[in-house]
């Protein structure tokens, strides 16, 4: 494939980051759609860092906001490029230079192998829009009866990278989804954790924020619980795109907690295996008090909600801190075992005073304020539980 571009050569002052080149282009909808892989993340594939596409965005011809209406009733135009990446698996890619304009800029023909693929970074609903556009019927028609070209000569942008490093089309995704529109966040939790396991340069450490960071060890340790068969939570995580038959939690909302665990300081300066090692013990305590709650999820709001999760984990620093000696299994019990005593103060509230039991956290039997959404209920609730276990630590 011979396409004419101009190639562009980038740079940023951060150390280690050198230089980027950049070709833009244009291509066909139909050449480029045929040429396009995406590299998804699974439970298999964890290298992977895209999702697969929200089918409302691409919509139908009848809905406002979707690329199908866009076309045939608005604009149609898509001003922006496709990014993609040319990893040279399948040989090399070859720029033969004609007009030079600057230093940097300089138009020219670039040729790319036949079987090279084209890996998606950015623009994945725009490509299985127009996928989806060239197999509506009721779009062709119209188009040959407004005598309008064929989608599939639709010329759109692309931007092309020739990255070696599958780590650095990743970061890309990151840099243009995640700063700039925003990805989901259980993908971007996995995203932060390949760049802070995985990259060693330091203007890459430097771009993570401290709560990114947070959120990189978190989702490490959430891996390390679901692998471990020590742990309450071995293979019983689901993962984006799995089903939810046999799991216990997403490995999302478990990580958005244990990332709030990591703001305490004496946890943030702990190896990662032993906070795992210390959930472990702590939510096998939690399985030995509630255990039907582990049996049958749907049943009870420890799983069955955000708010068992949410709330046992917010406990867990001041639980550990109540520990006599080093924190274990046992331990963790006697103290959450306190929870299942009647406590008639008014130093809490009405909810909170009978025993904390199985049918304390029953989805039919529950009080009102389990079934919240609310982090400040969460809150709430949590700050009763521990005061109740305080109470009778007195």
């Amino acid at each position: 494939m011979k396409l004419k571009a101009i190639k562009l050569t980038q740079w940023g002052y951060g150390e280690g980051a050198g230089m980027t080149t950049l070709y833009i282009t244009s291509m066909k909808a139909s050449d480029l759609i045929k040429r396009i892989k995406i590299d998804r993340w699974t439970k298999t594939n964890r290298e992977g860092y895209q999702r697969l596409p929200e089918l409302s965005r691409i919509g139908s011809e009848k809905r406002k906001g979707s690329l199908i209406y866009y076309l045939m009733e608005e604009m149609g135009s898509f001003p922006t490029s496709i990014l993609v990446n040319i990893r040279g698996e399948k040989g090399n890619i070859n720029f033969k230079p004609e007009d030079k304009i600057t230093d940097h800029i300089v138009i020219g023909e670039l040729e790319i192998p036949d079987e090279e693929p084209f890996w998606l970074i950015d623009g994945q609903h725009r490509v299985e829009g127009l996928k989806h556009a060239l197999r509506t019927p009721r779009l062709t028609e119209y188009m040959k009866r407004k005598k309008l070209p064929s989608l599939k000569e639709y010329p759109v942008i692309v931007s092309i990278l020739n990255l070696k490093s599958r780590l650095d089309e990743m970061l890309f995704f990151y840099i243009v989804n995640e700063r700039q529109r925003g990805v989901k966040a259980d993908l971007a939790y996995k995203l932060l954790q390949k760049m802070a396991y995985q990259d060693k340069r330091l203007w890459v450490r430097k771009m993570l924020t401290k709560a990114e960071i947070r959120k990189a060890i978190a989702t490490e340790i959430v891996d390390i619980l679901d692998g471990d068969p020590r742990s309450p939570f071995y293979g019983k995580i689901k993962y984006w795109g799995e089903e939810d038959e046999g799991k216990l939690v997403k490995d999302f909302t478990l990580a958005r907690y244990i990332a709030d665990i990591l703001k305490e300081k004496i946890f943030s300066a702990m190896p990662d295996r032993k906070i795992a090692e210390l959930l472990m013990e702590y939510w096998k305590a939690i399985k030995e008090i509630y255990p039907n709650a582990f049996e049958r999820k749907n049943d009870y709001l420890i799983f069955g909600a955000t708010t068992g999760v949410a709330v046992f984990s917010k406990i867990f620093p001041a639980v550990y801190g109540m520990c006599r000696g080093a924190p274990s299994k046992d331990e963790f019990k006697r103290i959450l075992s306190l929870l299942l005593n009647r406590t008639e103060t008014e130093e809490i509230d009405s909810d909170f005073r009978g025993p904390l039991d199985e049918e304390f956290w029953h989805r039919a039997h529950a009080p009102a304020i389990l079934h919240a959404t609310q982090e400040g209920t969460f809150n709430h609730i949590a700050d009763q539980l521990i005061k109740k276990i305080r109470i009778q630590l007195k």
